[in-house]
C-alpha cells in the first residue's frame, strides 16, 4: 500500500515440507483484515487485553491456570 502497488496473491512456503501454499483474497477480505488489524491495534495502544476464551487456543496456553476466563 505505501508503495501503491497491490498484492495479487499470497503465498506461504513451508521448507520442511517443500510445499508452497499460494491463496488471494478480494478487495473486501482486504479491507476486513486492515480493519481487524487497526482495532487490535488500538486495543494494545490503550491496554485492552481482554481475555476471549477458546477451547483450542487455551488448551495451549502458558497462563490458562491465572486467566479470569477459564472456567474452572
Amino acid at each position: 500500500e505505501g508503495l501503491g502497488l497491490r498484492a495479487e496473491k499470497l503465498s506461504l512456503y513451508f521448507l520442511q515440507k517443500d510445499e508452497i501454499v499460494t491463496t488471494t483474497r478480494t478487495d473486501e477480505q482486504l479491507a476486513q483484515v486492515v480493519e481487524e488489524i487497526l482495532s487490535v491495534a488500538e486495543g494494545i495502544s490503550s491496554r485492552r487485553f481482554e481475555p476471549k476464551q477458546d477451547p483450542f487456543r487455551c488448551g495451549r496456553c502458558d497462563y490458562a491456570g491465572i486467566c479470569p476466563a477459564m472456567e474452572f
